[in-house]
Parts: C-alpha cells; sequence; structure tokens
C-alpha cells in the first residue's frame, strides 16, 4: 500500500491562464495529487489578477479538489517569482512534522532551495524537461526525472535519474474516449497541441495537399496561430484546414469526435518525449507519426511511423493506415489497452512508488 501521509509543493516558471501544453500539465499533475488524497500546493504567476481559483479550474478544464492549495502570486514576472519561493518557504515551514517533497522544474531552483533542506526537512523532485544535464542540479535533488532519452542515457549513472515515460497524466474523458474507424472516401486528420516549428505543422500542411483528407487543427495561439493559417493559404491547402485555437481540457474529447486519424509530425528538433503522444494513446483514434527516438520510446509499434520531413514516406503510413482497415482496427484496440497505463491514478501511483524508494 502506498503512503499518502506527506504533502507535495510545486514551483516553477508555471502561469495561471497559460494555455502551453507543460504550464497546463503542471497545474493538472497538482490537481491530480490532490485528488489521489495528498495535499498539493501549487504557486503560480497570475497573469490575469481579476481571475481566481475558479476561473482557473474552468481554464484548465477539470474541477480542484479541496486539498490543492493555490497560491496565486503578482502578475510581474520578478516579483511574482520572490512572492512564490516566500511562500513555499511558509508553507514548508508551517507543515515541517510532515514529510514534504517539492517538485521544481528549473534548475536553479533546485540548487538555491536545497542550501535550505536541512533547515526545513523536505526532498526535492527535479522535474527536467529540457534536453540538458544540469549536472549541479542532479546532484542537489532528491529525484531526477528526465524526459529526454539523450540526457538519460548521459546520465543513467545516477540512480536517482529516470527517464520520465509516464510524465503525462491522462484524464478520464480521454481513457473513456470509444473511437471507431470507418473506410471513407475523405478521411479527417486530427493534430492536437502547441504550434512550436519542432511540431512539424509546416511539413503536414504540404504534406496534405494532394492526399484525400481535411486537417483539423486543435491547439495554437497568437502569432503560430495566424503563421499557420498563412501557410495554409500559401499551400492552397487553406480549404483543407480547420482551425479551433485554443481549447480547455474538457471539450477535447468533443473535438476530436469527428477526427478518423491523428497525426504527430514531429521534426528532428524535438528532443524531449512529446505529451501528446499520451493522450494519442489514450484515445485510441489511429496516429501517424514521425520515427523519431522520443515518440517510439513511449509508443512504441501502437502508432503508424513516417521518415521525419518526407512527404512520401507519410503518404504510405496514411495509406498503411486507410488501406488495412482491420489491422488499424486491432491496433487501435492494443493502444486503448496500453494508453491505460498513463492515466491519472495510474501516473500518480508510479511516481509515489519511486518517492518510497527514497531514503528517509
Amino acid at each position: 500500500m502506498l503512503k499518502t501521509d506527506f504533502k507535495v509543493y510545486r514551483l516553477g516558471p508555471i502561469a495561471a491562464f497559460d494555455s502551453s501544453a507543460h504550464s497546463i500539465r503542471q497545474i493538472l499533475m497538482s490537481a491530480y495529487f490532490g485528488r489521489y488524497g495528498i495535499d498539493s500546493y501549487l504557486y503560480l504567476r497570475n497573469m490575469e489578477p481579476t481571475k481566481g481559483r475558479e476561473e482557473l479550474s474552468k481554464f484548465v478544464g477539470i474541477n480542484f479538489p479541496s486539498n490543492l492549495h493555490i497560491r496565486l502570486s503578482l502578475k510581474h514576472k520578478g516579483l511574482s517569482s520572490l512572492q512564490n519561493f516566500i511562500n513555499l518557504v511558509k508553507d514548508l515551514r508551517k507543515n515541517r512534522k510532515f514529510t514534504n517533497w517539492v517538485f521544481l522544474s528549473k534548475a536553479d531552483h533546485v540548487v538555491k532551495l536545497s542550501k535550505l533542506k536541512n533547515l526545513l526537512d523536505f526532498k526535492i523532485v527535479f522535474e527536467n524537461h529540457q534536453d540538458k544535464t544540469f549536472i549541479e542540479a542532479v546532484k542537489k535533488a532528491d529525484v531526477v526525472y528526465t524526459v529526454s532519452p539523450k540526457v538519460y542515457d548521459k546520465l543513467k549513472g545516477f540512480p536517482k535519474v529516470k527517464l520520465w515515460t509516464y510524465h503525462y497524466p491522462v484524464k478520464d474523458e480521454l481513457i473513456n474516449f470509444s473511437p471507431k474507424f470507418r473506410e471513407k472516401e475523405v478521411y479527417t486528420l486530427g493534430y492536437l497541441g502547441s504550434l512550436n516549428p519542432e511540431k512539424g505543422i509546416d511539413f503536414l500542411l504540404r504534406a496534405i495537399k494532394n492526399l484525400p483528407v481535411k486537417l483539423k487543427i486543435i491547439g495554437g495561439k497568437g502569432d503560430k496561430l495566424e503563421k499557420a493559417r498563412k501557410l495554409a493559404k500559401e499551400y492552397g491547402v487553406i480549404h483543407k484546414v480547420k482551425f479551433t485555437g485554443f481549447v480547455p481540457q474538457n471539450l477535447i474529447p468533443c473535438e476530436l469526435s469527428e477526427v478518423d486519424i491523428m497525426v504527430a509530425p514531429f521534426t528532428d528538433e524535438q528532443k524531449t518525449i512529446p505529451l501528446k503522444v499520451y493522450e494519442y494513446l489514450a484515445v485510441g483514434i489511429p496516429t501517424i507519426a514521425s520515427d523519431i527516438g522520443p515518440v517510439r520510446i513511449v509508443a512504441k509499434d501502437y502508432f503508424f511511423y513516417f521518415k521525419p520531413k518526407d512527404e512520401k514516406s507519410f503518404t504510405e503510413a496514411f495509406r498503411e493506415v486507410t488501406e488495412n482497415p482491420e489491422r488499424t482496427r486491432r491496433v487501435m484496440i492494443e493502444s486503448k489497452e496500453y494508453g491505460k497505463q498513463f492515466h491519472w491514478k495510474e501516473v500518480i501511483k508510479r511516481i509515489l512508488s519511486d518517492l518510497e524508494k527514497v531514503k528517509c
């Protein structure tokens, strides 16, 4: 039986009401610790001071548990960091009789806070989401997670370092999603996530030009969304593409209901395990993905792969899905079963198991 008689704290460059996947992931992780029965403290820079906890819950798309303690600081970035640091220290001092785990995603935070570990009696989890080793932070932390296979290969000599192939907690609605694959004359492709260059949107818009498809891009905002629209016009595919913009977590299943095939066109610049891989596996919609290490290490053979930035290979993967419907349906079933391990409860269990193995 895993222990839950401790508290967790999450401090990092996290901004409330920020639609970036990593900010939302950190808020979700804190909320799911709370749902699991563990007091969870979250320190956020409030980008919209007129809004509070209730509005943030709606923005993220899940109900926050009562034992999720959210500290909303000033909008100003510099002052916010200081205020969050002070609030964290106050909470740690107040809860000194408990076992306290502080989750940090910035290497400099690990180094600075490690100086207070003995004074306030807490342990540090360093969540390294970058393709860098940060040796000093690794030495100071008690548990180190990396989502970069390359970084793990360099650091696996440290027993405390783990390749974090389970770093995204998938919500109930996606696990319970029940897709069906039907043969069609025109298929709807779906892309879910940010529109950063390494995600391969430029390539995807070019690759669909001569295929019998429509494309639904779920996510994106600001200049990157506008750039994607301009590219779609430039490549002559704007009539094929629907842009939704940012969509809250609770509305994603509805947006996916008309999608036949998901696409993950990552470039070689994607060095870390993408968050969306977990959602694609969990929903079970057949997925065409770039064959890069950070994707395959999690998705294994549950995706249909193509060579990055290779339009011919992309077309072959598309045909593999559409011209072999029985195999496609079999892979969908297997993907759904495999994806259950990324349900939020299972992710929290695995993290708790990692923490219990650390000597007190």
